[in-house]
């Protein structure tokens, strides 16, 4: 039985563990107890691993972080107006932990958290990381029971798999934080592709409008992946000073969500998921990421607790919440 190695210990005294993910000839991930955080995700290439993630080597910088650096995002993920929602003719008001605004979760969310391990018989074998989040938690209804499993399907395949429970109506949209560079170049040499045709209209507090708007002679229509660089030089109203920071809706008939190479290491990945969105974001710190870093996160739809028109979020007891994700990598010359 391979046993968790110790990454370090909270200010509150709770311990951390580092459990290791490889496959023989592919990909070797390291992910942490303390946020089902993955720390670390190396893939093979021509001249040794390459590294695609952003990530800490201690546990004191996950602490004082608020970038959600490679952790998992709950109850709900982005952002949700006026920290309240209304279901059933009742209205539950949760943390306003951005201005006046629910932000990925809460406070603590299930970021923040400390979660539970399940044995494991070798490092090829998948990491099962579960939590529960207690009712009132952030505001939010029910208890909520959460399994996150990572997996390596195929030798260059990462799978993140999330399945949760209530045992009360609540509003469940579970996703991961990853901020990406293949290779640790600068971002804006990297080939962007992403396959749905609208994107979400968000006010300037990036709230949902409602409001989907097309890609069609927009910067954001990348169905031909394109450089960054030249992504982030164009103008228009729903690309800000920071970058990129939109919500797009997914093409189910194209198969993959979106698409991420560099020329310079040569390395490719394809996003898979089942979920209906894809937020892309580029704004991260250059104090954190010196070349820069693109989150993506396959999630539900912007506030949809409080859009009408928009996919529920919903989660009933007796019902099971079920998405999985798929990271593929391959060394093929970039699209």
């Amino acid at each position: 039985m391979t046993v968790p190695g110790l990454f370090g210990t909270l200010r509150s005294g709770e311990a951390v563990h580092r459990l290791r993910l490889c496959a023989p000839g592919g990909i070797e991930a390291h992910i942490l107890t303390y946020g089902a955080t993955v720390q670390s995700l190396s893939v093979p290439g021509p001249d040794g691993p390459v590294p695609t993630l952003i990530g800490f080597d201690d546990l004191a910088r996950y602490e004082a972080d608020r970038t959600y650096q490679a952790a998992i995002i709950g109850r709900t993920v982005n952002r949700m107006a006026g920290a309240r929602f209304a279901h059933g003719g009742r209205e539950w008001r949760v943390t306003a932990n951005e201005g006046r605004n629910h932000l990925h979760g809460g406070t603590r969310g299930l970021t923040r958290q400390v979660w539970q391990a399940d044995p494991r018989h070798s490092d090829e074998a998948p990491v099962v990381l579960r939590h529960i989040s207690p009712a009132g938690s952030e505001g939010y209804p029910g208890t909520l029971s959460v399994c996150v499993t990572f997996s390596l399907p195929s030798p260059l395949t990462l799978e993140i798999r999330y399945e949760a429970q209530v045992d009360a109506a609540c509003p469940v949209d579970l996703t991961h934080h990853l901020y990406f560079n293949l290779g640790h170049v600068e971002l804006g040499t990297h080939r962007l592709g992403v396959s749905g045709h609208e994107v979400l209209e968000v006010d300037a507090a990036y709230l949902a409008t409602g409001t989907r708007l097309s890609v069609d002679g927009t910067p954001f229509d990348l169905r031909q992946p394109q450089a960054l660089s030249d992504v982030l030089a164009q103008s228009h109203p729903q690309l800000t000073a920071i970058g990129l920071n939109q919500c797009w809706v997914s093409d189910p008939a194209t198969g993959s969500m979106a698409t991420v190479s560099a020329p310079q290491s040569g390395l490719r990945m394809t996003l898979y998921s089942n979920q209906p969105c894809l937020q892309i974001y580029s704004g991260l710190s250059r104090e954190i990421a010196p070349f820069g870093a693109l989150a993506l996160e396959p999630q539900g739809y912007i506030d949809a607790v409080n859009q009408p028109g928009f996919l529920s979020p919903w989660l009933n007891p007796g019902e099971t919440y079920h998405r999985v994700t798929h990271y593929v990598f391959d060394n093929e010359t970039p699209l």
